[in-house]
């Protein structure tokens, strides 16, 4: 049966990405860049596509937890939260 460790406060902040529409199933590859415009926006540049975000605050309390395997099972440790999220919603921009 699993544990969940809570012991401390969360050592890291993360950002969640949303974005609209499907992507490929990838692993490990590096698909763009993300430059800060300012404390509210951000472009995203994938390719010769640019995207335009913009920086929201989570609605909802999010944790982010390792797994880990031992001998005694699985235990879930807390490594972070969701300080905020990044959301692109607009058609991308085409530069070549």
């Amino acid at each position: 049966m699993p544990t969940i460790s809570l012991s401390g406060a969360p050592d890291q902040s993360f950002t969640t990405l949303e974005f609209q529409g499907v992507f490929n199933k990838i692993s490990n590859q590096q698909i763009g860049n993300i430059k800060f415009v300012n404390e509210k926006q951000v472009k995203f540049q994938c390719g010769s596509n640019y995207l335009t975000g913009n920086v929201t605050q989570p609605n909802e309390q999010l944790i982010v937890f390792r797994k880990n395997h031992s001998e005694n099972g699985n235990e879930l440790i807390c490594v972070g939260k969701v300080a905020k999220n990044i959301v692109f919603n607009q058609e991308p921009d085409f530069y070549e």
